[in-house]
């Protein structure tokens, strides 16, 4: 099966997984500039070339998925002949813009309806106004029965990436226990309040933890200042919206999450002596 060549664009963090430990959603947009959901990765456990980053071209064997009705959803096929291609740097917006900004919506009954009517799964979102950034705690251990089957497989030897084994040595990805929201009104006035499940969020909260040294509340602010202070203050903020299967299939009142945001520099305003 021949290659199809897709821009990365969303990496979720890693959720558990029976079969292959952990799992990332990556999503981006075909050549032709189409949503596209690619699942399961498990991403960590490929060697560290195959290792893709957000807008990064990515070429690899897939397939509709038989399992998941949401139009955009495919599977890899063959992990082995994943091949990483050339990144999209910040400095090429007009590149990512083609592909992040091609079809942007803004009123959140339309995106709720086209879910509802199984036309799409994934957006791009312009919120009229993101109102405030938030978090709450959650759990701080990973569900306990879904660790007790990754352990139990843990006997069989080597990492085989078709989920006939696992990797015994393999270290799960730490559970972050916050989750983090943005608030925001639609282009009606109507306002929702969303979970952020980006990969990039949960990092830059390890890595302000580990730089505060372990106090949670500092490295809380480090993440606030990014999300609500530089990004609402000094960047163009999109939000990459994506509906879980479960609330698609039961067409939930709103079935989405932010699963990426797009925070492009704004644009420089000329001076009154560039007029």
């Amino acid at each position: 099966m021949a290659g199809q060549r897709v821009l990365v664009t969303v990496k979720t963090y890693p959720v558990l997984s029976t079969t292959y430990q952990e799992l990332v959603c990556t999503a981006g947009f075909t050549e032709p500039g189409k949503w596209i959901r690619i699942y399961p990765v498990p991403f960590r456990q490929l060697d560290y070339d195959k290792q893709y980053a957000k807008f990064q071209w990515i070429t690899a064997p897939l397939l509709k998925s038989s399992k998941d009705p949401r139009p955009e959803s495919h599977n890899l096929t063959d992990l082995t002949k994943l091949v990483v291609g050339e990144k999209v740097p910040p400095k090429d917006r007009s590149t990512r813009d083609k592909f992040a900004l091609a079809d942007v919506h803004t009123n959140k009954d339309e995106i709720v309806r086209g879910a509802w009517d199984n036309k799409f799964s994934l957006v791009t979102f312009k919120p009229k106004e993101i109102t405030a950034f938030a978090w709450e705690a959650g759990e701080r251990e990973h569900d306990s029965k879904k660790l007790e089957a990754i352990k139990a497989k843990q006997a069989q030897l080597g990492l085989n990436l078709d989920g006939s084994g696992v990797d015994e040595q393999f270290e799960l990805a730490e559970k972050i226990p916050y989750r983090f929201y943005y608030t925001f009104i639609d282009d009606a006035g109507i306002e929702s309040r969303l979970m952020i499940e980006d990969w990039e969020i949960s990092a830059l909260y390890r890595n302000c933890l580990a730089g505060a040294e372990g106090d949670e509340a500092a490295a809380l602010e480090g993440v606030r200042k990014m999300y609500e202070g530089r990004f609402l203050s000094e960047r163009d903020v999109y939000l990459f919206l994506g509906t879980s299967l479960q609330w698609h299939n039961m067409k939930a009142p709103n079935p989405y999450m932010i699963v990426g945001v797009y925070a492009p520099k704004l644009e420089a305003q000329p001076s009154l002596f560039q007029l």
